[in-house]
């Protein structure tokens, strides 16, 4: 469902309406599993979508040189998601949805990059407000709220909470 790579901006509840219909289809898993959501990924966009950090592909010394953060790579055969594995996982989670965003929201033209760099664009806008919106969804609204893992799946959910109870 996305809409076509045109320069019309969407406005707010366009892109809640959208992140909403998404969710519905892709569930983010909790615990957070990134190989889990890529394959529900792969089956929404008709391909296979690989997720990598962006140290697999850019040296260390020239990643810290970087302006951006997360990338958008489709070709015809498959979506590749590049996220800034520095960060913790929270901030990989926004990385990613954000750039899955991108794709949902139509904003990707095949073979090329999408970047995310700086949010002076509106496109850049609307994948961020599509992200924040699949995270209030996953996360609840507490904006303090720590991402799920895996691996550590009865660890603090909240730092709110963390913190209330200091």
């Amino acid at each position: 469902m996305s809409h076509d790579h045109t320069d019309d901006v969407l406005d707010r509840r366009a892109i809640e309406k959208r992140a909403a219909d998404f969710a519905t289809r892709v569930p983010i898993p909790v615990p957070w599993d990134l190989d889990e959501f890529a394959r529900s990924l792969s089956q929404e966009f008709g391909k296979p979508v690989r997720c990598r950090p962006l140290s697999e592909e850019v040296a260390p010394q020239d990643l810290s040189d970087a302006d951006f953060t997360g990338a958008l790579i489709e070709s015809e055969h498959s979506i590749t998601i590049y996220y800034d594995s520095r960060g913790g996982l929270s901030h990989q989670q926004d990385v990613i949805l954000h750039e899955v965003g991108h794709r949902f929201l139509g904003h990707v033209v095949l073979d090329h990059v999408l970047c995310r760099s700086t949010f002076a664009s509106p496109r850049e806008n609307e994948a961020e407000r599509f992200a924040r919106e699949l995270l209030h969804r996953f996360r609840g609204r507490d904006t303090l709220q720590l991402a799920p893992h895996a691996d550590d799946p009865h660890g603090v959910k909240s730092l709110g909470g963390a913190l209330a109870d200091i």
